[in-house]
């Protein structure tokens, strides 16, 4: 029974010491990062099209950093237009990068009841926020949230 004690002890004692590293490495400031690398269209059809969502992430941890999920808003003169929330699997691997393609539906219905004055193959200026969340081992979840501005170009299909 004592060597089962120490043997748990010993267990406890490592499985302390891991988190305790990544723990360091949270508080020492070294987080995940992401950027938006590009929003963009695809797939048009006469209802509506793909949009796409680039992302960079960064991991500086010593272990890999799952995804959870992607939220995301854009609006245009402070009307939004979309809106959604991307569940995500996988994961950034231990320190290392990975870049994420996530797509999203526009519907120009949408578009055409939110935006007035809107016509397929004009520009919309847009803001984007997104929210990107992670499961850090040791820290637990994480979000990162993202914004860009732009100008999003609706052709015609």
């Amino acid at each position: 029974m004592p060597n089962l004690l120490r043997v748990l002890a010993l267990l406890l004692i490592g499985w302390s010491l891991a988190s305790c590293q990544s723990l360091t490495n949270f508080l020492n400031h070294e987080n995940p990062s992401a950027r938006i690398t590009n929003i963009s269209l695809s797939g048009i059809s006469p209802t509506g099209a793909d949009l796409v969502f680039d992302i960079h992430v960064e991991n500086p941890y010593d272990v890999p950093l799952p995804l959870t999920r992607l939220g995301y808003s854009l609006s245009s003169d402070g009307k939004a237009f979309l809106a959604g929330d991307a569940p995500l699997t996988g994961s950034i691997p231990a320190r290392g990068s990975q870049d994420l393609r996530i797509p999203a539906k526009l519907q120009f219905a949408e578009l055409f009841s939110i935006l007035p004055g809107f016509r397929l193959g004009a520009s919309i200026p847009y803001d984007a926020t997104l929210d990107l969340s992670l499961n850090a081992p040791a820290v637990g979840p994480m979000r990162i949230p993202l914004t860009q501005t732009g100008q999003l170009t609706i052709p015609k299909p």
